[in-house]
């Protein structure tokens, strides 16, 4: 897995309902619990069409500062809760 926000590649994650549903292509945004060998998600995952990179990064970049908040995280969730309303894919949780 791949982080475009940090430009950092070969994430190593372990999630159980991800490797049995996750299409190939697709954008998540998820919040990473680290470990030390491997990351977990929180289990809120944000999904966007794949062909949506360039326009989401746009976005947050300028959107992401009228967010109140001193905290990256904070900034960056909100943004992408309010994004997945209107561009993002529904996921279903089971």
């Amino acid at each position: 897995m791949n982080d475009i926000l940090n430009k950092k590649d070969n994430i190593k994650l372990i999630d159980i309902a991800f490797s049995k549903t996750a299409i190939l292509g697709l954008l998540l945004f998820i919040r990473l619990i680290p470990f030390k060998d491997f990351n977990m998600t929180s289990g809120v995952s944000f999904v966007f069409p794949g062909d949506l990179e360039e326009y989401l990064l746009r976005r947050y970049k300028k959107l992401s500062k009228k967010v109140k908040s001193d905290s990256d995280s904070i900034k960056r969730f909100i943004f992408f809760f309010r994004l997945n309303k209107i561009d993002g894919i529904e996921v279903k949780y089971e």
